[in-house]
């Protein structure tokens, strides 16, 4: 989600009530003055309802209503246009929450509008004139410079037709109350529209061509009626006219849109689910919007799907790192608790003698293990949840539990066979023990061998995100496994060793591995739980280097070089700039697009992107990376025009 472009991440509704109004058409002059009605706030308290829950991920919620492009007269201290002018064009931009990210280099945040003048209006093939309101408007410092404005200055925006009246929106009369300089470019607030803080270069249209700035010019949004007003008049009392279908009392000469950027660090794999239903919602509802249907452009839906496939493949693979960590935790809690019943043998003993029963000794022990096992998890488990952003899962909470239930099980079962071996009432153990050993043995490696065999069939279910337990056994059954062959050739190791120290000086050698060899049963744990250990260890390893390499893999794909500089237009003087450039090897010119091939069955349409370029000068660059390549098979190729994308390697 973080790294997703932020129109993609955001929701964002529109709506136009163009041509909503036209049944005004030539309506007398002296009828007119009322006002658009500002759809902003019943469209965000419908939007608001439908998220419902999802709310309290909203961030961030802005409105805007933005004109269409209109031709820029730049008008004197008498109301004149200037003479001289050149082809300059703007748009006029309702937009709130605007005064918290600018910093104000003259005037201030434009306030209502206060001032009149008169404009053209058409009337039954005659014009006259018609007051409207004077919107005072913001603009950024660089192009006030350029367009050689300051505070005060007066500007007419006209549709630049003699079209009827209702057909196109009427002049307008804006006056710059402030010029302002973004307080950071990058605050994701500037992209819902860029030509607030910079003009853009557009192409001019007709015989003469050429290009023209275009800029945004920022006003508050209590002008929004008045500005509707002066594009599109609207009569005062609309009981004479009759509204057609669907028309609204919202300005008819704005696209309007609201913006709810979501907090992405407060999102969850439940929350995820939810928020997909919310805009799932959204895009259905109809009554609930009333007479303003807007519409819903996100790219949520989909950027919601790939996150819960890779959150679901993670945590098929994870599983595997929790049931090897899990294994490996058991066992040595187990050991632990043979060696707290061994450190008591002699009180147990002793208790026993006296009259002790069973179950006495049992609840000692438990009350001996949990007394501190107890609070250790407890206080493992708050830090965990507490450090861990998410929703703990109800598997995991169990997982976490079983080492803590190993130690306790293998605690009573150590003291019950000590109780039971000092009072006589075990005869038949030593003769039962080896049985039950070679049982558990054989079923050990049966299981291993039928997991390990079926691993092939399951690598579908874990690639689409299914958590497998049965494949997420075979790593910890593998080294059990193991850890049997290795126990079983233990003695004979161990034999072998003695018989060799033997023949050296070393006594201490001779002794430690003759006991050993002696007494084989108090080594097998340890063993055990070193080679399970062993094998997290190796999984942690290589699952971490393989997410690694994938995760570079990823971001070379993505970018397709070490940096990618995006341009309309980037001409063979500029590469050889960037060539120059330090630290920079070499420059590689190429085309690029993106489309979509069908995958296989069930699994949909794949993006892919499209790379024009010289094979032969882009293997070279790619050369010691994860996308590096042969280009011999590919055949030669050669530039038709002046490249759109640059890969620049590092």
């Amino acid at each position: 989600m973080q790294s997703a472009p932020y129109g993609l991440r955001d929701i964002q509704l529109s709506f136009s009530a163009e041509g909503s109004v036209r049944y005004f058409f030539e309506a007398p002059l002296d009828i007119l003055g009322g006002v658009p009605v500002s759809p902003q706030e019943s469209v965000d308290r419908a939007t608001r309802a439908l998220l419902g829950p999802v709310s309290r991920l909203v961030r961030s919620a802005t409105f805007s209503a933005q004109t269409k492009p209109n031709t820029v007269i730049l008008l004197d201290a008498d109301g004149r246009p200037r003479p001289g002018q050149e082809a300059k064009e703007a748009m006029v931009r309702v937009q709130s929450d605007f005064a918290g990210h600018v910093h104000w280099d003259a005037g201030a945040m434009p306030g209502p509008a206060t001032m009149h003048a008169r404009v053209p209006y058409r009337f039954r093939e005659r014009t006259v004139q018609r007051p409207v309101d004077v919107i005072p408007v913001a603009i950024e410092s660089s192009v006030a410079r350029d367009w050689r404005l300051a505070v005060g200055d007066r500007i007419r925006l006209e549709s630049g037709t003699s079209a009827a009246a209702y057909d196109t929106a009427q002049p307008i009369i804006v006056e710059i109350a402030g010029t302002f300089t973004p307080l950071d470019r990058r605050d994701t607030f500037w992209d819902a529209e860029a030509r607030m803080m910079r003009a853009a270069v557009i192409p001019i249209s007709g015989p003469g061509g050429g290009f023209a700035p275009q800029a945004v010019l920022v006003t508050a949004p209590a002008n929004y009626g008045p500005l509707g007003a002066s594009m599109f008049p609207r009569p005062r009392d609309l009981a004479d006219f009759v509204a057609p279908p669907g028309a609204t009392d919202a300005s008819a000469g704005m696209v309007h849109e609201w913006r709810y950027v979501l907090d992405d660090r407060a999102m969850t794999r439940t929350s995820a689910a939810d928020l997909a239903a919310a805009v799932s919602r959204i895009n259905l509802a109809r009554a609930e919007w009333g007479t303003t249907v807007p519409h819903v452009a996100t790219g949520l839906l989909d950027l919601l799907r790939a996150y819960d496939r890779a959150v679901a493949v993670t945590s098929a693979l994870l599983l595997f790192v929790l049931v090897a960590l899990v294994a490996a935790a058991t066992l040595a809690m187990s050991r632990l608790g043979v060696a707290l019943v061994e450190e008591r043998q002699a009180s147990l003993l002793l208790l026993r003698a006296r009259g002790a029963s069973l179950a006495q000794l049992i609840r000692l022990t438990l009350a001996d293990v949990l007394v501190w096992t107890i609070p250790a998890a407890a206080l493992g488990a708050t830090a965990a949840i507490l450090g861990v952003r998410g929703s703990t899962r109800t598997e995991t909470v169990v997982l976490a539990l079983v080492p803590v239930a190993a130690l306790a099980l293998v605690a009573v079962t150590a003291t019950v066979s000590l109780a039971r071996l000092r009072t006589g009432r075990s005869d038949v153990a030593p003769r039962a023990a080896p049985a039950r050993r070679l049982g558990v043995e054989i079923l050990v490696l049966a299981a291993t061998y039928f997991i390990v065999g079926s691993l092939r069939s399951r690598d579908q279910q874990i690639r689409t995100g299914t958590s497998d337990w049965v494949a997420a056994l075979a790593p910890a059954l593998l080294a059990l496994a193991a850890a049997v062959v290795l126990l079983r050739l233990f003695p004979l190791v161990i034999r072998s060793a003695a018989t060799a120290a033997a023949s050296g000086r070393s006594l201490f050698a001779f002794v430690a591995l003759l006991r050993s060899a002696r007494e084989p049963r108090a080594s097998r744990l340890p063993v055990v739980v070193l080679v399970v250990a062993a094998m997290a260890t190796s999984l942690l390893a290589t699952l971490g280097s393989s997410i690694e390499r994938a995760r570079l893999d990823g971001v070379y794909r993505s970018v397709g070089a070490d940096v990618r500089l995006d341009a309309v237009r980037i001409d063979p003087p500029d590469v050889v700039a960037l060539r120059g450039r330090a630290g920079v090897q070499g420059a590689v010119a190429a085309y690029t697009d993106s489309t979509q091939l069908v995958g296989p069955t069930n699994l949909g349409n794949e993006n892919v992107a499209i790379v024009a370029a010289d094979p032969g000068a882009y293997a070279d660059a790619l050369a010691g990376t994860p996308l590096a390549f042969d280009p011999t098979p590919l055949p030669e190729t050669r530039s038709r025009g002046p490249s759109r994308r640059w890969r620049v390697p590092g």
